[in-house]
């Protein structure tokens, strides 16, 4: 029985490791590339973070087209990086009062 016992435990100790290790990787592939990348393209997917930073008091104007051609999945992912990365130092450091992004091909 004892063997039994330990072998009940191990087994719920490796499903809960299991449980966090897709959690870990669903997280990172999230990270690598958003999902509003897909379902909204650059443009769009960028409104949509500046309107979550507008939410934090600071108004943001986008200045966009509303076509860009067609980029590279690495250009796209590398654009959305750096202007979340952006408007979150402006939201929490810059203490401005307004915030403009400007993008352009």
């Amino acid at each position: 029985l004892e063997a039994e016992s330990a072998a009940d435990v191990l087994v719920v100790e490796a499903r809960t490791d299991l449980r966090a290790t897709l959690a870990d990787v669903r997280r990172l592939v999230y990270e690598l590339r958003p999902p509003a990348l897909d379902q909204l393209g650059l443009v769009h997917a960028i409104r949509e973070q500046a309107e979550r930073c507008s939410v934090a008091g600071l108004p943001i104007q986008l200045e966009a087209p509303e076509c860009l051609p067609v980029l590279a999945a690495a250009v796209e992912v590398a654009a959305f990086r750096i202007t979340q990365e952006a408007l979150t130092n402006v939201v929490r450091h810059a203490q401005a009062t307004t915030c403009s992004v400007r993008l352009a091909v």
